[in-house]
C-alpha cells in the first residue's frame, strides 16, 4: 500500500469512527452539509478519490481538523 492510500485509509477510518460516536449515518450527515450529497461521503469513507473541500466539508460537520507536518515530527 502507497503512502497515498495509506493517508485516505486513515482518513476514511477516522470519519467513520467520528460519525459512529455522534450518531449519525451516511446520509443524515450528507443532509446536514449544504450542497452535499450521500455519494460524496461515501468516496470518502470507501478510501476513493475526493477533493479537500469536500473532505473539508465533511470535518467542519465532525468538528475535525487537518494538521499538516513534517515527517519525523512527533
Amino acid at each position: 500500500m502507497g503512502n497515498n492510500e495509506y493517508v485516505k485509509k486513515h482518513i476514511a477510518e477516522i470519519i467513520k469512527k467520528e460519525l459512529k460516536c455522534k450518531g449519525l449515518s451516511y446520509r443524515e450527515a450528507a443532509n446536514r452539509i449544504e450542497n452535499f450529497s450521500y455519494t460524496q461521503l461515501t468516496r470518502i469513507t470507501g478510501s476513493k478519490n475526493y477533493s479537500i473541500s469536500t473532505l473539508g466539508k465533511v470535518l467542519e460537520l465532525l468538528d475535525l481538523e487537518i494538521i499538516i507536518k513534517e515527517k519525523g515530527d512527533n
